[in-house]
């Protein structure tokens, strides 16, 4: 029963975590319940196996266990390292992270030998758009986008990218 409560858990995480970057989450919450399954049945067959036809349940839950939480961890660098969908500007608008108590600079493009474009004030919200190592394309609520340095962005922990971190 345990098992399947974290399944759901999981599976919920997962879903808002794609459904924030535009994505579908019932892709994301089917495929973390397929991953954490089906891996947990393979280890039960790779104990088998392993263990040989005489190996009982007992002896076998640790391979199935093992493989299900495999499983688990896949689904979830599978959902938090999905892109953004193109799509998702079209959606109502959602900060997720903030700029830092200094500021932050803007550019048009990812070059930072180029001139920026924009002085993004401490604080302000933004939407993360896209990632390219550590530069980060933002969307700002008066529809600005740009490329900021991803690594000075500050997350915002009450939007429904981080939220379920913090319940789960």
């Amino acid at each position: 029963m345990i098992e399947l409560l974290v399944v759901f858990l999981l599976a919920r995480k997962n879903g808002r975590t794609a459904g924030a970057k535009g994505l579908s989450p019932t892709k994301y919450q089917w495929g973390t319940a397929g991953l954490w399954f089906g891996l947990e049945i393979f280890g039960f067959v790779f104990g088998g196996i392993l263990l040989g036809p005489r190996a009982d349940v007992l002896e076998l839950y640790p391979f199935g266990i093992v493989s299900a939480v495999s499983g688990a961890i896949i689904a979830y660098y599978w959902a938090k390292q999905a892109p953004v969908s193109p799509y998702a500007q079209y959606m109502s608008w959602g900060p997720t992270h903030v700029a830092p108590a200094a500021g932050m600079q803007g550019w048009a493009t990812p070059d930072q030998t180029q001139t920026p474009t924009a002085m993004i004030p401490p604080g302000a919200e933004l939407a993360l758009v896209e990632r390219q190592a550590d530069w980060a394309r933002v969307r700002a609520f008066n529809g600005w986008t740009g490329w900021v340095d991803g690594r000075e962005l500050q997350p915002r922990y009450d939007s429904p990218v981080f939220t379920d971190s913090a319940n789960t």
